[in-house]
């Protein structure tokens, strides 16, 4: 069967991720898009906190829930519109992250920060 648009990218994202070994120890996803909230599903089975900016301010959460679940390493990944992904890679680039890997499907962006 082959998957089209958002539902391939919602099923790329944690493979990516999976295949660079480093799990995200934080998923950021759009609860407002079934691909993104089906994505975070996947995470939060596997034991990754996942973070929906709809709930809490992006830019707060990088000051506390996203510093702390990074403090010891580790990645960030996420399932987001454009406008989430480049809030957390520049945001990111002051903890020393870097954009390793994005995948896109309008209106949904797949990305992996380490």
């Amino acid at each position: 069967m082959k998957l089209g648009g958002a539902a391939a990218l919602a099923a790329l994202v944690p493979g990516a991720v999976l295949a660079a070994n480093a799990p995200p120890r934080l998923f950021v996803f759009d609860s407002r898009y079934p691909a993104s909230r089906e994505a975070a599903e996947r995470w939060r089975s596997r034991g990754t906190a996942l973070l929906d900016p709809r709930g809490r301010d992006l830019g707060q959460a990088w000051r506390q829930e996203i510093k702390h679940a990074l403090d010891n390493g580790g990645a960030l990944a996420g399932l987001t519109p454009w406008s989430d992904r480049l809030v957390c890679e520049m945001m990111g680039r002051d903890h020393g992250l870097k954009l390793r890997a994005t995948e896109s499907a309008n209106p949904l962006y797949g990305w992996y920060l380490i």
